[in-house]
């Protein structure tokens, strides 16, 4: 993948997933399928079959704002990273669309959910898609019809060994790394936030875990720094919310070992 990506070629990173599954039959290491196509496309199983009054209660609040955050945050953290990275940004570096492009994720995510699939939300992934040139609506279009292509597949999509595909998540990482040059690491008060979010998104495997944590800390460094008005509102909230993400499952946890003292 690197040589291909050196070479500039398009494709590389399809092309190496696609070398080391062949090298990984050859040499026995994936069986073969015993099919090749399935028609068996019966989503009855899982689709529609959601509860939401049974939801309603004050026992999953704590999980549902989890969820809640966890997608929200990721999806503003891989947008603005992808946005960056496609120029679709102003003069004032301000992401041109941000608020249409998170509805059109929240509808995804909620039609996802009706279907009975996991959460379809914006990814991190993209950011290979963008380096090998697909940068308008027409690549979205694309995938999405590959994608229900690939559904008539699946029995070869499942061949595909994990360690075929983890080159290329380290090539995504590569090219996200390329972005913290625009971070200003001589002016502290952005730098250390920054700086949070990319240690703890690596310790969590979480980009909202990482992200509560460098909105936490922005705040907190204002406010030792005197410039606390300089913070918005909006921040505040988001602050707080973020306090709350990290806190929220610990609560009883707490209360409990305050309890055993009495």
């Amino acid at each position: 993948m690197l040589f291909l990506e050196m070479m500039k070629i398009k494709g590389a990173l399809l092309v190496g997933i696609i070398f080391s599954t062949a090298l990984a039959a050859i040499f026995g290491y994936i069986p073969k399928p015993e099919q090749w196509i399935t028609s068996n496309l019966n989503l009855s199983a899982v689709a529609l079959r959601l509860d939401i009054v049974g939801a309603l209660k004050w026992s999953l609040f704590g999980s549902i704002f989890t969820l809640m955050f966890i997608d929200m945050f990721d999806s503003v953290g891989t947008l603005v990273a992808c946005c960056h990275q496609v120029n679709m940004v102003d003069e004032k570096n301000r992401i041109k669309g941000l608020g249409k492009l998170l509805g059109l994720d929240a509808v995804a995510t909620m039609m996802g959910a009706l279907l009975g699939t996991s959460t379809t939300t914006a990814y991190i992934e993209s950011a290979a898609g963008i380096e090998q040139g697909g940068r308008s609506g027409l690549t979205s279009v694309v995938t999405g019809i590959l994608f229900l292509l690939a559904l008539v597949f699946v029995p070869i999509v499942q061949i595909v060994p994990r360690y075929a595909a983890a080159p290329a998540l380290i090539m995504v990482g590569l090219f996200m790394m390329k972005e913290v040059r625009r971070i200003d690491f001589t002016n502290l008060e952005e730098a250390f936030p920054a700086f949070i979010i990319i240690v703890m998104i690596a310790l969590s495997y979480s980009i909202s875990t990482g992200l509560a944590f460098g909105f936490i800390s922005f705040a907190m460094m204002k406010v030792l720094s005197g410039k606390a008005r300089d913070v918005k509102p909006a921040m505040w909230i988001i602050a707080i919310f973020s306090l709350l993400f990290l806190t929220l499952e610990q609560i009883p946890n707490l209360i409990e070992r305050i309890k055993s003292f009495f």
